[in-house]
C-alpha cells in the first residue's frame, strides 16, 4: 500500500480509493501502482527530494559548532651561535609539538584539552651537550554565565533548528501530495474521456 510520511492523508486516501473507483470503475491496485510510479520516477518528486535534503543539510550545518575539533602542529628551529668563550654554546635546536581537542557543548560550556611538548638541544664544544624536554598538559573550561547558562542561548538554537527541519519535511510532503493530487486529477480526466468515447 502506498504511504506518504504524514498523518494528514485521510482526505487524499478517500479520493484515491473511494471516489475514483466508484465513479469510473478503476481498480485500487492500479491507482496505487500509478502513484508509486510517480513517487519513484517523477522528476518533480525527485527534485523535491533533493531540495529537502539540501535544506536539511543547510540547517544541520548550523549545529557544526557543537562538533569537537582537533588540532595538531609541530615546529622546529635551529640557531648557530658564534662562541665568545670556550664554554659558550655553539648551536641550539628546539622541537615544538602541540596536540589538542576542544568542544562547545549545547549547554554553552566550552572545554579544551591541550598537550604541548618542547624539546631543547644545546651543543657545546668543550663540555657535554644539554638536552631536556618540557611537557605540559592543560585542561580548560569556560562559559558565559548570563548568555549561555541563564539565557540558554544554545538551547534556543537547537530547538529552532529542530523546528525548522520539521517544517521543511512537512512542507515538502505537501509538495509531493500536490503532485500526486494533480496526477489523480489528470488520471480522472483520462478515465472520463475514455468513458465518453
Amino acid at each position: 500500500m502506498l504511504k506518504i510520511n504524514d498523518k494528514r492523508e485521510s482526505a487524499l486516501k478517500y479520493i484515491l480509493f473511494f471516489f475514483i473507483p466508484a465513479a469510473f470503475g478503476a481498480d485500487n491496485s492500479t491507482i496505487d501502482k500509478l502513484l508509486s510510479e510517480i513517487l519513484s520516477k517523477s522528476y518533480s518528486v525527485q527534485s523535491i527530494d533533493h531540495l529537502e535534503k539540501s535544506e536539511i543539510i543547510n540547517l544541520d550545518s548550523s549545529l557544526n559548532q557543537f562538533k569537537p575539533t582537533f588540532f595538531i602542529s609541530s615546529g622546529y628551529s635551529e640557531t648557530d651561535v658564534v662562541a665568545t668563550s670556550p664554554f659558550a654554546a655553539e648551536k641550539s635546536k628546539q622541537f615544538n609539538y602541540d596536540l589538542g581537542a576542544s568542544k562547545l557543548w549545547k549547554s554553552g560550556i566550552q572545554t579544551g584539552l591541550t598537550y604541548n611538548a618542547i624539546e631543547n638541544e644545546t651543543y657545546f664544544s668543550t663540555r657535554d651537550d644539554f638536552l631536556y624536554t618540557s611537557p605540559k598538559l592543560e585542561l580548560s573550561i569556560s562559559t558565559s554565565l548570563f548568555q549561555n547558562i541563564l539565557s540558554k542561548r544554545y538551547n534556543h538554537l537547537v530547538n529552532n533548528q529542530k523546528a525548522q527541519i520539521h517544517l521543511t519535511k512537512f512542507s515538502r510532503n505537501i509538495d509531493r501530495k500536490s503532485i500526486l493530487l494533480q496526477s489523480l486529477i489528470d488520471y480522472t480526466k483520462i478515465l472520463e474521456l475514455d468513458q465518453s468515447l
